[in-house]
C-alpha cells in the first residue's frame, strides 16, 4: 500500500491556520501572564512592608506606630514630598530601603488613561527594585470617635485609628507600565500597622460608617465615584482592594 503524505499546500494552510490563532490568542495570554506578575509582586509588597511595620511595634514594645520611636523622631508632618534624614534613617532599620527621593504622580497614568495632576511623594527605593511612597503621615494618628468606631465594628470592619492615610506601592518601581491599578496601589496604614487597601471594605468602614452597598467610597459600592471604582474606566485608585477581595486575582 502506498503512503500518501501532507502536500505543500495542506501544510502551508494548516501553519496559516496556527499562526493565525497564535496572533489572536497570544496577545491575550501575555498579557494574563503579566497580571498574575503584577498580583504577586504586590502580595510580596504588602507583606514585607507589614512586617517592617510589626518590627518596629515588637522592638518598641507597644501596639500603635504613633507610640513607637519611629513616631518620635517624625516631624508635625511628612510626606507630599517631604524628606526628614531622622525618619529616613529610622525606616532604614526595619526595611530594605537603598535610597529616598520624590516622586510625582503626575507621571503615572490612571487606569483610564488620563493622567493626574501635580501631586509629589515622598519615596523609599528598596533592594527588590519596588517603591513605596508616602502621601501624608501626621505625628497624631487619625481617629474615629468611639461612637464612629462601634458603628464600624457592628458593620465588620476592624479599624478605627489610622497612622498613615495615604500609602502607594509601586511594585516593580521605575518598570512600566507606571499605572494606577497595575503596578502602582493605594493604602492606608492602621496605626497597629496593617496595610488597608483604598476602598477595600475596612478602608471604606472606617471612612464613612455606612453599609457597604451605599457606601461610594467602596470600590464595589453600586454607584461608586470615579475615583472609588476599580476598573478600566475608572482612575484604579482601588484596585488593590478588587484583587484582595477578590482572591488575589486581577479580573479586570
Amino acid at each position: 500500500m502506498t503512503k500518501k503524505g501532507f502536500t505543500l499546500s495542506e501544510v502551508l494552510i494548516t501553519l496559516g491556520i496556527i499562526g493565525v490563532v497564535a496572533a489572536l490568542t497570544l496577545p491575550s495570554l501575555v498579557a494574563n501572564y503579566q497580571k498574575t506578575v503584577y498580583v504577586n509582586q504586590l502580595k510580596k509588597s504588602v507583606s514585607v512592608i507589614e512586617n517592617g511595620f510589626k518590627m518596629i511595634l515588637a522592638d518598641d514594645g507597644v501596639d500603635k506606630l504613633t507610640d513607637t520611636g519611629l513616631w518620635l523622631v517624625l516631624p508635625d508632618f511628612i510626606g507630599a514630598g517631604a524628606l526628614n534624614s531622622n525618619f529616613m534613617g529610622y525606616m532604614k532599620k526595619y526595611f530594605k530601603v537603598i535610597g529616598n527621593n520624590t516622586i510625582d504622580l503626575k507621571n503615572y497614568k490612571h487606569l483610564n488613561g488620563s493622567y493626574p495632576g501635580d501631586n509629589q511623594r515622598s519615596n523609599f527605593v528598596l533592594a527588590d527594585g519596588s517603591y513605596f511612597m508616602l502621601g501624608s503621615v501626621y505625628k497624631t494618628p487619625n481617629s474615629l470617635s468611639e461612637e464612629n468606631c462601634r458603628k464600624v465594628k457592628e458593620l465588620g470592619g476592624n479599624f478605627c485609628e489610622s497612622a498613615i492615610s495615604l500609602l502607594y506601592i509601586d511594585v516593580n518601581g521605575s518598570k512600566g507600565p507606571n499605572q494606577f491599578g497595575r503596578d502602582l496601589f493605594q493604602f492606608t496604614v492602621s496605626n497597629d500597622g496593617r496595610l488597608m487597601p483604598a476602598g477595600g471594605k475596612n478602608d471604606a468602614l472606617f471612612d464613612s460608617q455606612v453599609e457597604l452597598s451605599s457606601n461610594s467610597n467602596y470600590w464595589n459600592s453600586s454607584s461608586p465615584q470615579m475615583n472609588s471604582r476599580c476598573d478600566t474606566n475608572s482612575y484604579g485608585y482601588t484596585c488593590a482592594a478588587r484583587i484582595i477581595e477578590n482572591g488575589w486575582k486581577m479580573d479586570y
